[in-house]
């Protein structure tokens, strides 16, 4: 059976199509700021067609992807943590270096 494509896919096709027409006559006709919209309209066009092809190919990696996120966040946090720790031991051994050479130096 033969995959229908998302009605969305069809009109962004469509429409970087119909702007690749214009592109066209516009740059025939002589008109460069004419041609510059519809290169525009053609890039995000195209792009928009590639994410709806894309998302409608690849449904069930989005919830990977997801799952990789969730796992990079959980070991960032675990990284912060010790470096939270890490800078509260530097704190208290400065502030513990200071009050001993303040006491060396108080009568």
């Amino acid at each position: 059976m033969a995959s229908r494509r998302p009605f969305a896919y069809v009109v962004a096709a469509t429409l970087t199509a119909i702007n690749f027409a214009g592109l066209v006559y516009a740059a025939v006709m002589g008109e460069p700021w004419h041609a510059f919209g519809h290169v525009a309209l053609v890039v995000l066009c195209a792009r928009w067609a590639r994410s709806l092809r894309e998302r409608a190919e690849d449904p069930a990696g989005s919830s990977d992807r997801i799952e990789l996120l969730e796992d990079e966040v959980s070991q960032l946090r675990g990284e912060l943590f010790e470096a939270q720790e890490r800078l509260e031991f530097a704190e208290r051994m400065m502030v513990s270096q200071v009050e001993r050479t303040q006491m060396r130096h108080d009568p």
